[in-house]
Parts: C-alpha cells; structure tokens; sequence
C-alpha cells in the first residue's frame, strides 16, 4: 500500500504545472467595455506596439436556468518594449466584464528584468482604462509567483 501511495504522490507532483510571472486580475464589473476604447487606449501607451485584438470561446455558465452561451474571450496581443504578452477581457453570458493581464508563464520563470520593464506597462494600462473606457467599476488584485514582484 505504501509504494501505490508514494507512485501516487509523485505522479500528483509531475503532473502539477507552476506559474512563475506576475499577474492581475479583476473582479466581474459592468458595463462592458467598448472594444475599440479599448483598443485606442492601450495604443496611446507609450512603447506598446503590434497591438492585435482577436477573440475566442470561453467555458459556459450554469446557472438555475440552464447552461448560459459561451463566454466571449477578448484578447489584446501586444509587444512593450520588445517583451511579447496579453491581456484579456471575458465577456460572460450576462455582459460583466472580467479583466486579466499577465506575463510569465507555466514551468519557466521570466528574467527579473523582463519583470522590471513589463510592470510599468500594468499600471499604465489599468490607469488608462479606468480613465478612458469607463473601468471605474473595476477592483484589481495583482500578485507575483517566483519573481521579485515590483508592488503590484
């Protein structure tokens, strides 16, 4: 029994996926943001470039009145300072917005240098959105896994 449990542990530890960057995330809000304001605003940031926008499917909701259409991921690509990453903003069945942003990835860990050029770039673009495309309503949490977090 001992060796199935510790064949067990190890394959729960293999399998297990670590991110290693920094991240935010907001809390669902409303109304849904103008895409274009959106795209505008993150633009008019200072080294951002090759900005696309593209969107995909995301999971469906359950809810007491049946399963919800799809969620609708909108995905902002962008180069800063020659550092490559996105963002995103799900639209849920309901119209909430929910706001992620990110720059890492699983199972490698970015170089604090990346770290320390990227940052600036997050607090520029929530500032930028709140600002420009009525994101008042947005509650950010930002935090750092592996990397020495700037002060998200």
């Amino acid at each position: 029994m001992r060796k199935i449990q510790i064949i067990f542990l190890v394959l729960l530890l293999v399998g297990c996926d670590t991110f290693y960057g920094i991240s935010q995330h907001s809390n669902p809000f409303s109304p849904f943001p103008d895409v274009q304001c959106v795209l505008n605003s993150a633009n008019s940031i200072k080294g951002v470039s090759n900005l696309e926008y593209s969107t995909e499917e995301g999971s469906r909701v359950v809810t007491l009145s049946g399963i919800q259409k799809p969620e609708v991921v909108h995905r902002f690509r962008y180069i800063y300072n020659e550092i490559e990453s996105d963002f995103y903003i799900v639209q849920s069945y309901n119209d909430k917005a929910t706001f992620g942003h990110s720059y890492g990835g699983l199972n490698w860990k970015p170089p604090q240098e990346d770290i320390d050029n990227i940052y600036p770039l997050f607090e520029q673009l929530e500032a930028h959105l709140r600002k420009d495309c009525n994101f008042q309503n947005m509650q950010v949490h930002g935090y750092c896994s592996g990397v020495k977090c700037p002060s998200i």
